[in-house]
């Protein structure tokens, strides 16, 4: 494993303008959204599936179970900074849309976002070759959600290694409905 320097040297400070830039571009990147898990496809990634709660909908709360794959042959590190498997709801790395008679508008982030200084060997999860982790976040915290409508969520971040390059990434969405138990929202 790698360990980082607190000393800034020129090859730190063009890493460090590197990872401020790859979080950046990450906040407009889209990671095609991938299909069903087929391990047979050939895809040798990142897989990351996608599941509402139905159980805290009923509480008023959205919290996605979120599972990443390595479908690749070796093991990898990655950061979780802004990503599905961050302990917590910290950043805009989901697009959230309200689906309405056939059309759909974005929802705005509403919940922290946070600065950050660069990363620790903490930060970084290590998945085996053909390993699974999951992961549970509370959705509610960063978007306002209405009672009774169909909405669908999407991962838009990236998954980056040890060296700040991107991975190779199949993400997933999710359509849910809200209940009654949510507060009603004025038109």
């Amino acid at each position: 494993m790698k360990s980082f320097s607190l000393a800034l040297t020129k090859t730190s400070s063009t890493r460090l303008r590197s990872l401020a830039l790859a979080i950046f571009l990450a906040s407009f990147c889209v990671i095609p959204v991938g299909c069903a898990n087929s391990a047979g496809d050939g895809f040798s990634g990142f897989e990351i599936e996608l599941e509402i709660d139905q159980g805290a909908l009923a509480d008023a709360e959205v919290v996605l179970n979120a599972r990443i794959t390595n479908r690749s042959n070796s093991a990898i590190e990655f950061l979780t900074w802004n990503t599905p498997f961050e302990a917590g709801l910290l950043g805009g790395h989901f697009k959230v849309y309200s689906l309405e008679e056939g059309a759909q508008s974005e929802l705005e982030y509403v919940g922290l976002m946070v600065k950050r200084s660069p990363p620790q060997p903490k930060d970084f999860r290590r998945l085996e070759a053909g390993g699974s982790l999951n992961n549970k976040q509370n959705v509610t915290k960063g978007y306002n959600f209405c009672r009774s409508k169909r909405y669908k969520l999407e991962f838009v971040g990236s998954i980056l290694n040890f060296e700040w390059e991107p991975l190779d990434t199949r993400a997933a969405m999710v359509t849910f409905e809200t209940g009654p138990s949510f507060p009603e929202c004025k038109s």
